[in-house]
């Protein structure tokens, strides 16, 4: 383990770009990312029928040049609030694997609505097959 002398932690390597670098395989129970909206200048958003956006983002602070995808902690709190955690500076942060099987569990309800919905026409197309002939 490596403690630089600005306080990055690099373990299982001697050289960090980043507060913690883990080289191999790290396990937790829960990972938050920073989220607040306030930290973010967001390019666009896309709507969801969840009501938790996806943006596309860069970070204010300038912390890389990159464009990133995710969602903003305000947004998640309105939905699923016990998603969102806010430190004691009052930024918040959130748990990517609880938003994430969330969409997931919105998605199969979507399909099984589409499913529904096409057993149904099928239904009405087999009748007006039966009709004409």
């Amino acid at each position: 383990m490596t403690i630089l002398p600005n306080g990055d932690v690099g373990i299982g390597t001697n050289s960090t770009s980043y507060k913690l670098h883990v080289n191999g395989t790290a396990a937790g129970t829960s990972w938050v990312n920073s989220s607040d909206m306030r930290l973010k200048n967001i390019a666009e958003t896309y709507s969801s029928v969840d009501k938790i956006n996806t943006i596309l983002y860069e970070w204010k602070d300038g912390r890389d040049d990159r464009v990133h995808i995710g969602y903003g902690a305000q947004d998640v709190e309105k939905i699923l609030p016990d998603a969102v955690y806010t430190d004691s500076e009052g930024m918040k942060a959130v748990n990517y694997d609880e938003v994430h099987t969330y969409k997931i569990m919105q998605l199969e309800l979507v399909f099984k609505e589409l499913q529904r919905q096409n057993e149904e026409l099928q239904k009405l197309i087999s009748r007006k097959r039966r009709i004409r002939h």
